[in-house]
Protein backbone atom coordinates (compact mmCIF):
# COMPACT_ATOMS: atom_id res chain seq x y z
CA UNK A 1 0.00 0.00 0.00
CA UNK A 2 1.27 3.77 -1.20
CA UNK A 3 0.11 6.27 1.38
CA UNK A 4 0.46 10.16 0.82
CA UNK A 5 1.89 12.08 4.07
CA UNK A 6 1.39 15.79 2.75
CA UNK A 7 1.15 19.27 4.21
CA UNK A 8 4.89 19.40 4.90
CA UNK A 9 7.22 22.40 4.74
CA UNK A 10 8.66 23.16 1.67
CA UNK A 11 12.26 22.89 3.08
CA UNK A 12 11.95 19.31 4.93
CA UNK A 13 14.34 17.18 4.30
CA UNK A 14 13.91 13.15 4.17
CA UNK A 15 15.85 12.76 6.81
CA UNK A 16 13.76 14.11 9.12
CA UNK A 17 10.68 12.28 7.78
CA UNK A 18 12.24 9.37 8.36
CA UNK A 19 13.44 10.43 12.02
CA UNK A 20 9.48 11.38 12.15
CA UNK A 21 8.28 7.76 11.53
CA UNK A 22 11.37 6.40 13.04
CA UNK A 23 9.54 2.81 14.10
CA UNK A 24 8.46 2.58 10.50
CA UNK A 25 11.04 3.27 8.64
CA UNK A 26 12.81 -0.09 8.34
CA UNK A 27 9.28 -1.25 7.41
CA UNK A 28 8.98 0.96 4.14
CA UNK A 29 9.97 2.81 1.33
CA UNK A 30 9.80 6.70 1.92
CA UNK A 31 10.36 9.00 -1.16
CA UNK A 32 10.03 12.96 -0.99
CA UNK A 33 8.65 14.67 -3.79
CA UNK A 34 8.85 18.04 -5.18
CA UNK A 35 6.02 20.12 -7.27
CA UNK A 36 6.01 23.47 -8.07
CA UNK A 37 2.88 25.24 -8.65
CA UNK A 38 1.76 27.88 -10.82
CA UNK A 39 2.08 31.03 -8.77
CA UNK A 40 6.08 29.52 -7.78
CA UNK A 41 5.55 27.99 -4.52
CA UNK A 42 7.47 24.64 -3.92
CA UNK A 43 5.22 21.98 -2.33
CA UNK A 44 6.98 18.79 -0.65
CA UNK A 45 4.98 15.40 0.12
CA UNK A 46 6.54 12.23 0.80
CA UNK A 47 5.04 9.07 -0.85
CA UNK A 48 5.34 6.06 1.63
CA UNK A 49 5.55 2.25 0.16
CA UNK A 50 4.68 -0.39 2.32
CA UNK A 51 4.96 -3.95 1.82
CA UNK A 52 2.04 -4.79 4.42
CA UNK A 53 -1.32 -2.57 4.50
CA UNK A 54 -0.82 -3.34 8.43
CA UNK A 55 1.61 -0.81 9.03
CA UNK A 56 0.33 1.37 6.92
CA UNK A 57 -2.78 1.39 8.75
CA UNK A 58 -1.08 1.67 12.09
CA UNK A 59 0.85 4.73 10.52
CA UNK A 60 -1.84 6.78 9.20
CA UNK A 61 -3.97 5.99 12.62
CA UNK A 62 -0.99 7.23 14.80
CA UNK A 63 0.45 10.26 12.95
CA UNK A 64 -2.62 11.24 10.72
CA UNK A 65 -3.44 15.28 12.35
CA UNK A 66 -0.17 14.70 14.22
CA UNK A 67 1.80 18.38 14.70
CA UNK A 68 5.36 18.67 12.55
CA UNK A 69 7.17 21.83 12.79
CA UNK A 70 3.51 23.56 13.38
CA UNK A 71 1.78 21.72 10.91
CA UNK A 72 -1.09 19.44 11.03
CA UNK A 73 0.21 15.98 9.20
CA UNK A 74 -2.47 14.77 6.32
CA UNK A 75 -1.61 11.07 5.44
CA UNK A 76 -3.84 9.16 3.30
CA UNK A 77 -3.54 6.87 0.69
CA UNK A 78 -1.69 7.70 -2.56
CA UNK A 79 -3.91 7.81 -5.68
CA UNK A 80 -1.63 7.47 -8.96
CA UNK A 81 -3.27 10.16 -11.42
CA UNK A 82 -4.24 8.52 -14.66
CA UNK A 83 -7.36 9.33 -16.95
CA UNK A 84 -9.30 6.95 -14.65
CA UNK A 85 -9.92 9.60 -12.17
CA UNK A 86 -10.53 12.55 -13.85
CA UNK A 87 -12.79 14.70 -12.72
CA UNK A 88 -14.98 14.59 -16.02
CA UNK A 89 -17.70 12.58 -16.66
CA UNK A 90 -17.23 9.35 -18.25
CA UNK A 91 -18.98 10.29 -21.09
CA UNK A 92 -17.92 13.37 -21.71
CA UNK A 93 -17.14 13.11 -25.57
CA UNK A 94 -20.35 12.13 -26.33
CA UNK A 95 -22.18 15.20 -24.81
CA UNK A 96 -22.74 18.55 -26.82
CA UNK A 97 -20.67 21.64 -26.48
CA UNK A 98 -23.18 24.30 -24.60
CA UNK A 99 -20.90 27.45 -25.21
CA UNK A 100 -19.32 28.97 -28.68
CA UNK A 101 -17.33 27.72 -30.86
CA UNK A 102 -14.07 28.29 -30.24
CA UNK A 103 -12.00 27.38 -33.41
CA UNK A 104 -13.47 30.60 -35.12
CA UNK A 105 -10.13 30.99 -37.25
CA UNK A 106 -10.51 26.87 -38.66
CA UNK A 107 -10.65 26.58 -42.37
CA UNK A 108 -13.91 24.75 -42.38
CA UNK A 109 -15.41 27.59 -40.76
CA UNK A 110 -13.87 30.57 -43.31
CA UNK A 111 -15.86 32.59 -46.40
CA UNK A 112 -15.46 32.10 -49.38
CA UNK A 113 -14.17 34.74 -50.75
CA UNK A 114 -14.34 35.52 -54.55
CA UNK A 115 -12.08 36.87 -57.12
CA UNK A 116 -12.44 40.29 -58.16
CA UNK A 117 -11.56 41.27 -61.51
CA UNK A 118 -9.30 44.18 -60.94
CA UNK A 119 -9.29 44.80 -65.24
CA UNK A 120 -13.61 45.68 -64.80
CA UNK A 121 -12.55 48.42 -62.34
CA UNK A 122 -9.92 50.28 -64.65
CA UNK A 123 -12.76 49.69 -67.37
CA UNK A 124 -15.03 51.86 -65.21
CA UNK A 125 -13.17 53.83 -63.95
CA UNK A 126 -11.60 55.42 -67.64
CA UNK A 127 -15.07 55.78 -68.44
CA UNK A 128 -16.28 58.16 -65.69
CA UNK A 129 -18.03 55.71 -63.66
CA UNK A 130 -17.52 56.17 -59.91
CA UNK A 131 -17.78 53.24 -58.14
CA UNK A 132 -20.60 53.88 -55.20
CA UNK A 133 -19.58 53.89 -51.51
CA UNK A 134 -20.52 50.03 -50.87
CA UNK A 135 -18.25 49.26 -53.27
CA UNK A 136 -15.42 51.32 -52.52
CA UNK A 137 -15.60 49.54 -48.82
CA UNK A 138 -15.98 46.23 -49.83
CA UNK A 139 -12.86 46.84 -52.45
CA UNK A 140 -10.74 48.58 -49.91
CA UNK A 141 -7.18 47.23 -49.49
CA UNK A 142 -5.07 47.57 -46.90
CA UNK A 143 -1.30 46.45 -46.99
CA UNK A 144 0.94 46.95 -43.90
CA UNK A 145 4.72 44.90 -43.15
CA UNK A 146 4.14 41.79 -41.36
CA UNK A 147 7.56 41.56 -39.68
CA UNK A 148 8.05 45.72 -38.92
CA UNK A 149 10.77 45.63 -36.33
CA UNK A 150 12.00 49.46 -34.98
CA UNK A 151 15.85 50.29 -33.84
CA UNK A 152 16.21 52.46 -31.03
Amino acid sequence: MELFIGNLPSDVSLGEVIALFKGFSSKGRFHLKQKKLEDGTVIRFVVAEFESDKYALKLIEKFAGAPFRGRELVIREYMHRSYNNERRAVNWRDKPWRAGERRRSDRRLKEFVAQRDEFEELLASSRGEEPSEEEQIANLKVQAYDNFARKN
